[in-house]
Parts: C-alpha cells; sequence; structure tokens
C-alpha cells in the first residue's frame, strides 16, 4: 500500500491512491473520486515530485478520474465518459475521454 503524505490540512494527513502503477522508472498514483470528492480531492492531491538523481525513477505522478465530463472550473457538465485530473504546470487540468481504457492511457502519459 503505498502512502503518501499530504502537506495541507484537511480530513486526513495520507493519500492512499486506489490504483499504483510503475511504467519504466515512473510511478504513477490513479484514484477514483465521487463528484463530491473532486472539488477538494484535486487541490489537495494533485502535485507531482520529482525524484533527481534517485535511482527509483524520475517521479510519481499522481492523477485523479471521475466519471462524467467535467470543466475547468471543476463544474460537471455531462455523463458521458470519464474525466482524468492531472496537474499540468502547476494548475489543475481535467482530461475528458471515452471510456476506461481511454482513461488509463491519458492517466499514464506525461503532461
Amino acid at each position: 500500500m503505498l502512502e503518501i503524505p499530504l502537506l495541507d490540512k484537511g480530513g486526513t494527513k495520507n493519500f492512499y491512491p486506489d490504483f499504483v502503477i510503475w511504467s519504466g522508472n515512473d510511478v504513477y498514483a490513479i484514484d477514483t473520486k465521487g463528484d463530491h470528492l473532486i472539488k477538494e480531492d484535486s487541490s489537495r492531491k494533485l502535485f507531482f515530485i520529482a525524484t533527481e538523481g534517485s535511482k527509483i525513477g524520475t517521479g510519481l505522478f499522481i492523477r485523479l478520474i471521475t466519471e462524467g465530463r467535467w470543466n475547468q472550473n471543476i463544474m460537471k457538465e455531462g455523463q458521458e465518459g470519464l474525466t482524468v485530473w492531472i496537474n499540468k504546470q502547476g494548475k489543475i487540468h481535467p482530461l475528458h475521454v471515452k471510456n476506461t481504457a481511454d482513461a488509463v492511457q491519458a492517466a499514464l502519459r506525461k503532461y
């Protein structure tokens, strides 16, 4: 079980992602979220940890996944597909995809 300490005050001190995937030297922590959790969790849990000079890999990438189509303002726009949430250049960014297979591919991509 991967335990990631959170730096801000909130409901929990640690983050336990649903899935942990190693791809080459990178680690991806993927967590599914209900509609009622995405606003708070996206601001607390979407970050990147670089491991410069480490033999472990080049980084830890965190991705959140919700059902439906969401916009940049973290507002749900539709029920179709899934949204993969990433941290892109320090900002929360939603990526809409059609199905679970596309969500996995989007979650395992570097941005």
